[in-house]
């Protein structure tokens, strides 16, 4: 054996060969789907430098698109995964942006930050609590809390309202459809205004 050769375990050969496959098969599924892009989101999957701003309409590929970017920019650069934030706005989308990547990369894609811009910020506090005036010591309010505040908002409610329809063994008979549709309120980003 000459001094560049080094024997290998046959676990090590292995596992070197089923991450190659693995990396072989990321890179076959992208080059595929970036077949499929039109030419401007092959031009935001293509441009490493800068920010990209991405606009369009539902199920039109942005969120496919920019899991591509991030897999091409850790393809063609040295940065590292743990380099890259993605930010959305909802919890699906992040769960989304994240089962993407990882067709695309595979666990390294769990080393990419991607948050929604309510944790990322609320991550931020939590880390330098020094710098933010009482915002670190607030926490989202778990289920049992949602759960009581409206229900007191309900029984402040004149008594003929229908949100206070009652049911003995349920309570309060809307009081789900109330935090749904509060939860869909914020997804939506609406406000007061709107």
């Amino acid at each position: 054996m000459s001094s560049k050769e080094t024997a290998h375990s046959p676990q090590e050969v292995i596992e070197k060969a089923k991450n190659k496959l693995l990396r072989d098969s990321h890179e076959k599924n992208f080059q595929v789907l970036y077949e499929r892009l039109n030419t401007e989101q092959k031009q935001a999957v293509d441009t490493i430098e800068g920010p990209v701003m991405v606009v369009a309409g539902p199920g039109t590929g942005k969120t496919q698109v920019l899991a591509m970017r991030v897999a091409s920019i850790l393809k063609k650069t040295q940065a590292r995964p743990s380099n890259i934030l993605c930010l959305t706005f909802t919890d699906s989308a992040s769960i989304n942006m994240r089962e993407r990547l990882s067709r695309l990369m595979g666990s390294e894609a769990y080393r990419v930050a991607i948050h929604t811009f309510h944790s990322f910020c609320t991550d931020i506090i939590q880390k330098y609590p020094e710098f933010f005036y009482k915002g670190a010591t607030l926490r989202a309010a778990d289920t049992v809390t949602k759960y009581g505040v409206i229900e007191k908002i309900i029984e402040s409610l004149p008594y003929d309202a229908d949100l206070r329809s009652y049911h003995p063994d349920q309570g309060y008979t809307y009081m789900y459809d109330v935090i749904q549709i509060i939860s869909h309120i914020k997804k939506a980003g609406l406000t007061v205004a709107d």
